[in-house]
């Protein structure tokens, strides 16, 4: 089960039409890009860790976040957040911006949240004991629009939504391991 990996193909920043967009700056203060992420940021109760963006594109409006971990072993990314709604102009988003579960007063209340493996709050990174490193990718879009939902959407419905309003993209990947 250690090789079984769902891989980067599936994720949101891979989809047809999204992989070819134009990039930004996303970083976060608490790990670098591909270094591994440390506690209060990872294992259970781990709050979503700050991100700061820099170089948007004008024209942006909002941005949307999805959280995925492609080392799951499922044929897909697991989903750790979906979000949208965020202030470009904030220039990026406190820890714990997005809730985590069985905490529904945290979070930043302007910013509305799809649907990932945990409803509509943040998965903590906790990968199985023994698969190994894990990779955490925090992919951010750009938008020239709004995005409208009736329901907090999943991630395709979020993929299809963003394939309209994006107009950038930027990633940065944080790494766990339980071993």
């Amino acid at each position: 089960m250690r090789r079984l990996r769902s891989g980067n193909s599936h994720s949101a920043s891979n989809d047809p039409v999204l992989r070819h967009l134009p990039g930004f700056d996303l970083h976060s203060a608490a790990f670098a890009d591909g270094a591994p992420m440390r506690p209060p940021y990872v294992d259970a109760g781990a709050q979503l860790p700050p991100l700061s963006w820099s170089d948007l594109p004008a024209g942006t409006v909002e941005l949307a976040l999805i959280v995925e971990d492609v080392d799951v072993p499922l044929t897909r990314p697991l989903v750790h957040a979906g979000a949208y709604g965020i202030d470009p102009a904030a220039g990026g988003l406190e820890a714990g911006a997005v809730p985590r579960p069985g905490r529904p007063d945290e979070g930043n209340p302007k910013i509305r949240l799809g649907r990932g493996a945990a409803g509509e709050r943040f998965l903590p990174p906790t990968p199985i004991t023994g698969h190994g490193p894990h990779r955490y990718v925090f992919q951010a879009f750009a938008l020239c629009a709004p995005l409208r939902f009736d329901r907090p959407p999943t991630k395709a419905q979020l993929v299809r939504a963003l394939r309209n309003v994006a107009i950038a993209r930027a990633s940065t990947t944080g790494t766990h391991e339980n071993p």
